[in-house]
């Protein structure tokens, strides 16, 4: 492929993750693959500049709170000084998905109306 597109393993390789972050990151909308006929079928490729601009966007360290939909100077975070922050695009997707299926638990219990989300 040209230099331009990354096959699934070389957009890994380039932002430094799974070849399965690069299936989520397409889920969610993040990287749109193109599609060309290879040997086994429909292969997807990834667009270099859109990976860069990926790139770009996770490298800055995030605030757990900003993973999850807030906002790092938020006052309700003002006594969370020894949060982990997501330093990888890996471990923002995984804070993420952890965050979300803990949210489902806790929505589906009977503490529903006693614990604020």
């Amino acid at each position: 492929m040209s230099g331009d597109k990354l096959s699934k393993a070389e957009a890994a390789e380039f932002l430094g993750v799974s070849p399965r972050s690069v299936e989520r990151y397409s889920q969610r909308g993040k990287l749109h693959p193109i599609y060309f006929e290879g040997d086994n079928g429909k292969e997807a490729y990834y667009r270099l500049k859109e990976l860069e601009k990926l790139k770009a966007d996770t490298s800055t360290p995030l605030h757990v709170s900003e993973v999850v939909g807030g906002d790092k100077n938020d006052e309700n975070d003002e006594n969370d000084k020894g949060i982990t922050y997501a330093q990888t695009p890996d471990s923002l997707m995984i804070i993420h998905d952890i965050v979300n299926k803990l949210l489902e638990v806790v929505q589906s219990t009977q503490f529903k109306g006693e614990l604020r989300v």
